[in-house]
Order: structure tokens, then sequence, then C-alpha cells
């Protein structure tokens, strides 16, 4: 299907293994069937994540502390869900220690793959969180002119909309249904802003995208014999410990008093004017009115 493109069939971003339309194709022949059902479509998505996987074999795991603070963060309302259309490769796994609760489930991990939706003519964002028995949930983030926190709203309209389809009202909740994925979403953004190198971590070799070779039938990927574990954050995570054992002065009437700033998201642009785009830093907890102040955090 890859060789075809651009030929048989038309091109797609390069950012995407294979277009949903291929994978429906490739279902139909591997099931056997002229169409699938909604179950059918559901392991395709699954075969399609593993598919987009595996020639790269990408593992992402975090510094202790900088993964407890992300998945503690609340999203950031003034970044752009665009960020997240370029992930460093076709399908990566975030390793989740301890699990991530979503929709009162509890997760291992989850892959996160680049989509595209073309009813509506959007980038999306899919993520596929997984348990042990097969266990599956797919959210599907849209991608476009609109920040993060839309974008979650956006995700439970469309769930309100499905349910009212066969009489079904959501329920109203005080608790945050969507900190798991919010979450998740912390831990792509930090992927995104670090991932693609070794700074803050991410040593010799970072996720990436494999790089076809050329046989004598043209050209094939090879994926390699076992997963690759990527380390993110251990330079920030030595920073946050550093902070957390510092050492308070008492404070005053000229200064703030002693504490630790939580960790949050700064963005900035960068480029030239035609193409500029907004690039994300993350920020650790930063000690503030401490005695090592005058040092770098």
């Amino acid at each position: 299907m890859r060789s075809m493109k651009g030929s048989e069939l038309p091109e797609w971003n390069g950012d995407i293994f294979l277009p949903q339309a291929a994978w429906i194709d490739i279902g139909k022949e591997i099931l056997g069937k002229a169409e699938l059902d909604v179950n059918d479509i559901f392991f395709i998505q699954l075969v399609a994540a593993v598919a987009a996987w595996r020639p790269a074999q990408d593992i992402i795991r975090y510094d202790r502390d900088v993964y407890q603070s992300l998945v503690e963060m609340p999203l950031d309302g003034t970044l752009p869900s665009q960020i997240l259309v370029h992930l460093p490769s076709w399908c990566i796994y975030v390793d989740t220690p301890d699990g991530i609760e979503v929709e009162g489930d509890t997760w291992s991990g989850f892959f996160a793959m680049s989509g595209y939706d073309a009813r509506h003519g959007i980038h999306i964002l899919r993520i596929l969180f997984l348990k042990d028995n097969f266990g599956l949930l797919i959210k599907d983030i849209p991608l476009g002119e609109w920040n993060l926190r839309q974008a979650l709203e956006f995700l439970r309209n469309k769930a309100e909309a499905s349910l009212e389809v066969i009489g079904v009202k959501l329920p109203v909740s005080d608790s945050d249904e969507y900190a798991g994925v919010r979450s998740a979403l912390n831990l792509l953004i930090y992927l995104c802003a670090y991932g693609v190198s070794d700074k803050e971590g991410a040593g010799l070799e970072s996720a990436h995208y494999p790089t076809p070779q050329k046989v004598k039938t043209g050209w094939r990927l090879f994926p390699p014999d076992k997963p690759r574990v990527v380390i993110l954050g251990t330079a920030f995570g030595e920073k946050i410990r550093s902070v957390s054992h510092s050492d308070t002065v008492h404070g005053s009437h000229q200064g703030p008093r002693p504490h630790i700033r939580r960790a949050h998201w700064h963005s900035y642009w960068t480029g030239p004017k035609e193409e500029r785009r907004l690039v994300p830093r993350w920020l650790p907890p930063i000690p503030v009115a401490m005695v090592d102040d005058d040092k770098e955090p």
C-alpha cells in the first residue's frame, strides 16, 4: 500500500503511516468481508497502530519526577492544538507508571499516532489506551485553529452527540472525566518539544521516523530486532529533585515568601515571518526566595 503512494493511490501526509481508507481495504481483505461492522473497524484501528509502531518500535518513558509533574499539570489553554500535529514518529508507545485513569478504568499505557479526518478535513491525534486482555479505548483529538482545552470540549461534545442518537444523556460530573486524556496530552506535548533530539535526556537515539532501505524490489522498512526505550526528562528531573531539597530562607517584607512555583508551559514564536511556528517549552518547578535562588534552577 505504501509503495502505491502517489501512483495507484493518492498522496497523503508523511506523518501518517497509512490513511484510514487504506486500512479499511486491508481489513476487508484480512477478514474476508465486503463491509466492516463497528467491531471490525475497532480491531483494524488497533492493527493500524501496531503496524505504524513496528518500523521504529519506540517506547517512551519519562523521568519519574518529570512524569509526575506532567500528569498533574492543568492543560494550558493558550497552547494551540496544532502543536500536536507532528509527532516524532508514525506511532509511539508511552509507558505510564502505575497506570493512567480514563473513563473509570486504569490503562497501562497508550499508543499515539497522527491521523486525518477526511470527512471534516482536519488533522487528528489518535490515542489508543491499552490494558491487559486486549482492553482498548480510542480517543481522536481534533487538531486545528483552536487551543487544547477547546479540543477536549469538542471531544466531549462528540460523545454527547453520539449518545443522544441512542437516547442516552452523558452524566454531569464534578470530576474531570478527561483528566487522563489531559495528562496524556501533556506527556505528548513534552515529547514533541524535546523528543526529537538528545536535549533534556532523550539520549543519543530519540524517537524518529525510520528510513527505508533500497532492495532489489524497491524500498523496504526493516523493523529493529527489539523495541527501543527512550527516556525523556532526566536533566529536568535532576533539577526538580534539587529544588525539592533546596533550603529556604526566612521571608521578609522586601520579598516573596519561600515557595516552589509549579511546573508550567511557556511558548514562543520562532522562524521567519512567513513560516513562524509556536514552540512549547516546559518550565519545571522553580524555587522562589530560596537560598540558592541566584543559581541556575
